[in-house]
């Protein structure tokens, strides 16, 4: 009763404030409420309300009959009278989806594609058995904005697995929900408006048809999609298939939940604020704004169970992997592009390393391609690899082995990228083969130290010495000016009684706040092993080791970041430096 109130009197400031945006507050959300969050009632009332049958919503408000699609299309004016009820519903109509091929994308990027930064980066992101939120893509979809995420989907919709079926209701995803399903809840505006107002469902293997046609079956009582499974067994591969593979590209989508705990289907996720114009229409310079690339592997669940493996179809998995990777980045491409931002961000995930049961072998052959590697050389885009040990399953195929060699592969093809020395770097290889044993061994304390140990590695090793070419020295610091242009600062902070070291430029911002006077800065730990400093902060020749700590992400394990008033002098002599 109180929830229809709010939201009566949001619909009345609309009228005595023509000129205002309204948002829906941060808060919690019960995940078994996130369609009821974006749409304001329940699934299965929306359903009924609107006469869901074969695909359509018959009456839905003003709803126009497409022949060519055999599905209702939605007036764009009907959305704002219907927004009205309910504010959140303009995060279903935020964006758009745009399905593309290889070969479609290859031609609107052309041979010479604008560069998005000066410096390409690869980066590997480690999973913490105890600090999860790190590596997951609800909290990466909260607080990366207009970041692109790669999807583990299904070829289908794009929907995730079971949700093309009619019958289905996107609620059905909670129970099974991993990281495609994750990402769809996050983002359950474009999600819903995939499954329920998107003019026409999409095949990604669409131009494949003919040799990789779509079998429909019955399972748990649900209308279950896949490649027919004959045809998988005799597939031939032709270096052409590459190019007709499919993504699915939904640009400028509202983020409206972010991280949770609890269970899959009882827990709760942050509730994010959605900003809604006068005209209906999200605000996505004050709404958490992202994009979402579509891509799937085969799943090799029926080959494996059934001991039917060949190389017909390793040669078909392997090229929809290749296909995967290739694509995602390209499409990213054409997402970031256009937006002319500093941070130009693109999240991966492994996919088809889950339940799909591809070889780790396989998904680091994709990664490794010069079709990849080239490319995010080429446009100096920002890419992250989010890595995660496989669980228990029914049919194993990950391990320790092949998982350190997966790693190890991904060392170099950060090296080749970022121009870094990664793979000679004997610290790292210890503790790659530390973390993922201790991992597999179900040891979690060990797994989570050896997994922050090796981060801090990683992340130390991206910096390239550099030459000093100035100096300065005043009564409490001393300033560095390396040949890479960053200055740098050794800080004495009477109160801690010891030296901290301060990079005073982050995206050619300085970190110090010159005006308040506050500056984020870690402790020296000379009893932390190896090189350990976060990649904004730079290490110089022969200086002490560091406990590492990202900017801005507090941990329940580390005590020493903190924030500190300075002194006026010593704020006065950095705005200086950066000026010089």
């Amino acid at each position: 009763m109180k929830f229809t109130k709010y939201c009566l009197l949001i619909i009345g400031l609309f009228f005595v404030f023509p000129h205002t945006t309204f948002s829906m507050k941060i808060g919690q959300l019960a995940r078994k409420d996130f369609f009821e969050d974006i749409v304001g009632m329940p699934e299965n009332e929306f359903r009924q309300k609107f006469w869901w049958k074969d695909g359509v919503l018959i009456k839905f408000p003003d709803s126009v009959w497409d022949a060519r699609s055999k599905r209702h299309t939605y007036p764009l004016s009907i959305h704002h009278e219907w927004v009205k009820e309910h504010l959140r519903r303009a995060a279903i109509f935020q964006g758009g989806f745009t399905f593309y091929t290889i070969a479609d994308l290859d031609k609107l990027i052309g041979k010479r594609p604008k560069r998005l930064s000066d410096r390409p980066q690869f980066t590997i992101l480690i999973h913490d058995p105890e600090n999860k939120k790190l590596t997951d893509i609800r909290y990466l979809q909260e607080k990366n904005k207009h970041a692109v995420f790669q999807v583990a989907s299904t070829f289908w919709g794009p929907l995730e697995g079971g949700m093309m079926d009619y019958e289905a209701s996107l609620t059905d995803m909670l129970p099974h929900a991993v990281q495609g399903e994750e990402a769809s809840i996050s983002a359950a505006g474009a999600t819903i408006f995939r499954k329920y107002f998107m003019m026409e469902y999409y095949y990604l293997l669409e131009q494949l048809k003919d040799k990789l046609p779509t079998k429909k079956e019955k399972k748990d009582e649900r209308l279950r999609y896949s490649i027919d499974f004959d045809k998988a067994l005799s597939y031939k591969y032709y270096e052409s298939d590459i190019k007709k593979v499919g993504i699915g590209l939904h640009r400028d989508i509202v983020v409206s939940s972010g991280y949770g705990t609890g269970s899959k289907d009882q827990g709760t996720q942050a509730r994010l604020d959605i900003v809604v114009d006068r005209q209906g229409k999200v605000d996505t310079t004050k709404t958490q704004i992202i994009s979402q690339v579509f891509t799937s592997a085969y799943s090799m669940i029926s080959v494996r169970s059934k001991k039917l493996i060949n190389k017909n179809v390793k040669d078909l998995a392997q090229m929809l992997l290749d296909a995967s990777y290739e694509a995602t980045v390209k499409a990213a491409y054409l997402a970031l592009e256009s937006k002319r931002l500093e941070q130009q961000e693109l999240f991966l995930s492994l996919i088809g390393g889950g339940s799909f049961l591809n070889d780790m072998v396989w998904i680091s052959h994709a990664l490794s391609r010069p079709e990849f590697v080239d490319f995010i050389k080429k446009t100096g885009m920002h890419v992250h690899l989010i890595y995660r040990p496989d669980k228990p399953r029914a049919y194993p195929v990950r391990n320790v082995q092949d998982d350190i060699a997966f790693l190890q592969k991904m060392l170099t093809v950060a090296d080749d990228i970022n121009g870094t020395q990664l793979t000679g770097n004997q610290t790292i290889q210890s503790l790659i083969k530390q973390y993922v044993t201790a991992y597999y061994g179900q040891d979690t304390a060990t797994a989570s130290q050896k997994a922050r140990a090796l981060k801090r590695a990683l992340e130390g090793g991206k910096v390239v010495a550099q030459k000093v070419v100035s100096e300065k020295k005043l009564q409490y610091e001393q300033y560095m000016t390396l040949s890479n242009g960053d200055f740098i600062g050794w800080i004495w902070d009477k109160d801690a009684s010891e030296k901290v070291l301060i990079n005073l430029r982050k995206n050619k911002e300085p970190i110090i706040n010159t005006k308040t006077g506050q500056a984020n800065f870690l402790y020296i730990n000379p009893d932390v092993p190896g090189t350990m400093l976060p990649k904004d902060l730079i290490l110089l020749k022969n200086s002490r080791k560091f406990i590492q700590h990202s900017f801005g992400e507090p941990s329940n394990k580390i005590k020493y970041h903190v924030t500190v008033p300075l002194e006026k002098m010593m704020v006065k002599a950095m705005a200086q430096a950066l000026k010089k």
